[in-house]
């Protein structure tokens, strides 16, 4: 048993190695990161500001209490700040997603992404927390 797990711990070991290996190889300095990562888009007033649109505008009546989980949303901004191509990328279950969908689809406007000066169209997941142990009132 003790070989067993041994062996298992080398092989995750193993991969460990590999992947940090990898991350060398794409970026041999963080200057060379940060120069080819353009700016990620925002949204106007920050993450605060963020939270407090998606919580004004999502509509708890259609979640079951209990409901808990993270919801990955795919979108892009394009050059104007404008949101499009919202997809789920893993969700809870359909009325959360449905409902998530829905808020991001009213979104006023995001300051879009920039790489050297210029507007730039930027692809990204979002990643939202959603507990509904308890309800607002």
């Amino acid at each position: 048993m003790r070989i067993l797990t041994f062996i298992v711990l080398l092989f995750c070991a193993s991969f460990v190695c590999l992947a940090q290996t990898d991350i060398k190889m794409v970026a041999k300095s963080s200057n060379d990161l940060c120069s080819l990562d353009p700016e990620m888009p925002s949204y106007p007033g920050g993450t605060e500001k963020l939270k407090a649109f998606i919580n004004q505008h999502f509509q708890d009546s259609v979640i079951q209490r209990g409901t808990t989980g993270r919801v990955f949303v795919n979108m892009v901004v394009d050059t104007s700040g404008l949101i499009k191509n919202v997809t789920i990328l893993h969700g809870i279950n359909d009325a959360v997603d449905n409902e998530v969908l829905r808020v991001f689809s009213i979104m006023p406007k995001w300051i879009p992404a920039e790489k050297n000066g210029v507007k730039i169209e930027k692809a990204f997941v979002f990643p939202i927390k959603i507990d509904f142990t308890t309800l607002r009132k």
